[in-house]
């Protein structure tokens, strides 16, 4: 019994060491595109480790009436989407290693793309909406091998949460064709 149970730690261990960081690592880049830019915003502000993909429906059984977290409106519920006249953007969420500075393995690691949302802000309403793209719809695959959040949730727009819309509009503004503020995007 005691070899079995030895061998199963061992086995854990191995497991555990081995899988990669960037499994569930940290926010590294978050890079959006389309709307009116000119080009695409890659934003590697630490701040971005708020907008975490692995929260809200589908982690530990959070249901969606229940979750928090990502940039998502979870208890808002579904939403409708949003007018013709609305900005349209993807948004793509890159993890990798920050957290462990000494660590050359980790600073060598390079960012992987974990999650792609659709993410459209209208000004006359200042709402942002995000759509979370179904299995077998662009990015839909890939989005559920990071995390899958389930049927009714999949598919879907969602009202953005304040905090996102806090964030990144002011940084969206900034790029837009015209403005004049420099671009704070990446502050390093």
């Amino acid at each position: 019994m005691n070899r079995v149970r030895g061998a199963t730690i061992r086995l854990l261990t191995l497991v555990a060491v081995t899988t990669p960081s960037w499994a569930k690592g940290d926010m590294v880049l978050i890079e959006i595109m389309g709307g009116h830019l000119p080009s695409t915003i890659m934003i590697t502000d630490p701040k971005i480790n708020d907008f975490n993909i692995w929260a809200g429906p589908g982690v530990n059984g959070v249901a969606l009436n229940q979750a928090e977290g990502f940039i998502i409106n979870w208890t808002a519920g579904v939403a409708s989407p949003s007018g013709r006249d609305a900005e349209h953007y993807q948004v793509s969420f890159y993890v990798g290693c920050r957290t462990i500075p000494d660590d050359p393995k980790c600073l060598a690691e390079k960012a992987h793309l974990a999650y792609v949302v659709l993410y459209d802000y209208d000004r006359k309403s200042k709402q942002g909406f995000v759509y979370l793209p179904r299995i077998n719809e662009p990015w839909g695959d890939l989005n559920g091998g990071s995390i899958y959040r389930g049927k009714g949730v999949e598919g879907h727009w969602f009202r953005a949460t304040e905090a996102w819309q806090s964030f990144v509009q002011p940084i969206l503004d900034k790029r837009m064709p015209g403005a004049s503020a420099p671009d704070t995007s990446n502050p390093r």
